[in-house]
């Protein structure tokens, strides 16, 4: 193990709340279902279970080991250093995909004059710094700051309660159950899958024991607030209207007479893609390291950050086909990342098990 930092079952529960939530509530992946959104929400929600369970018992049958070297032990070394390297390249790509949401986000709503490269870099450098602080410190700095997500949310939907109707939820299906199930599928593979990217922090919990009951607790907690801001959203806007504006939450923020809501709702955004960006970066890094056989992470986090920030603004023109890349091409770029390898590395990893219990026994 290159590092001998621990994080506390809280602090991981936390990281896997806010990076579940990250861009998910940026951008409302469910709108594409219409008034059936929370729907869609509730069957990928329940899918997650399952897909993210294998996650957990994969890294339950190899104790101490993170992804990469899961995969070198299961594969031998030079498939396993092969596959890792794909997945290093997706921990950067979801990165960038975070950077270059949050930088529309920003540039769109608070800085429509500032450069997106700006910002990008500003958030680069805070990421650098926390990145280089180490795990713990970016545990900690996650005990500190969720409270403003429940609290943001909490306030927000009490002041917002007179806006909701609930004839937006109807009529039930109207559309059929095709553009319920494709969104299923969407949100199965972002945010839920993505939270592959924790098995290469999970063997940093100091109570492996209680990996299950922290992962299912997060993971409940994080799909009951994407599901409830999904609902309240879809109830004062309507779904024509969710469906036309780029960032929901923003719209139905600023629906309050008087009041200026908009730096505390961006902070708690912002946080919440801190969460995400910082657990995708360091996964890539310390992959990068363990596959180049390095003593130390700290001295590539920077040049990583800059490839980051690099191909956040090369990757999409415009936010316009961020978004339709998102929608109609990223579900199906997932599924080997999140579905097919573990469920290979989960069959070749079962089977070794067993061969090596059974040579074990006595004749």
């Amino acid at each position: 193990m290159i590092t001998k930092e621990k994080i506390s079952p809280l602090q991981l529960g936390i990281l896997i709340v806010g990076f579940n939530l990250g861009d998910a509530v940026l951008v409302s992946p469910a709108k594409g279902a219409f008034q059936d959104s929370w729907l869609s929400i509730i069957i990928a929600w329940m899918g997650s279970y399952f897909l993210v369970g294998t996650y957990v018992y994969i890294s339950r049958l190899y104790p101490n080991m993170t992804l990469i070297e899961i995969l070198k032990s299961a594969f031998g070394k030079i498939m396993g250093t092969f596959i890792g390297i794909l997945y290093v390249w997706y921990f950067i790509h979801i990165s960038a995909l975070v950077y270059r949401s949050f930088g529309e986000y920003i540039v769109t709503v608070n800085y429509p004059e500032t450069p997106r490269i700006f910002i990008s870099i500003v958030l680069m450098l805070i990421t650098v710094y926390a990145l280089k602080s180490g795990l713990e410190v970016i545990g900690r700095t996650g005990e500190l700051t969720f409270v403003l997500i429940p609290v943001t949310i909490a306030l927000l939907s009490v002041l917002l309660i007179e806006f909701m109707d609930i004839k937006n939820l109807q009529p039930f299906l109207e559309r059929g159950v095709t553009p319920v199930i494709k969104t299923s599928f969407a949100l199965l593979t972002f945010p839920f899958g993505e939270s592959i990217v924790f098995m290469m922090l999970f063997p940093f919990l100091n109570d492996s024991k209680k990996i299950w009951k922290t992962t299912y607790i997060s993971l409940t907690l994080a799909g009951f607030l994407l599901f409830y801001i999904t609902l309240r959203n879809m109830m004062i806007l309507g779904p024509n209207m969710i469906g036309s504006v780029l960032f929901p939450g923003h719209l139905v923020a600023s629906l309050l007479p008087g009041a200026v809501l908009d730096p505390f709702l961006s902070i708690t955004l912002l946080t919440l893609g801190g969460f995400q960006s910082l657990v995708c970066a360091y996964a890539a890094i310390l992959g990068i390291t363990q596959l180049a056989n390095l003593d130390d992470y700290k001295p590539i986090v920077f040049p990583v950050m800059i490839i980051i920030v690099s191909l956040s603004n090369w990757l999409y023109k415009d936010i316009t086909s961020m978004i339709r890349v998102a929608k109609d091409i990223y579900p199906f770029y997932a599924i080997p990342f999140q579905m097919l390898i573990p469920a290979i590395l989960l069959i070749v990893s079962v089977i070794k098990q067993r061969k090596s219990t059974a040579k074990k026994k006595p004749n």
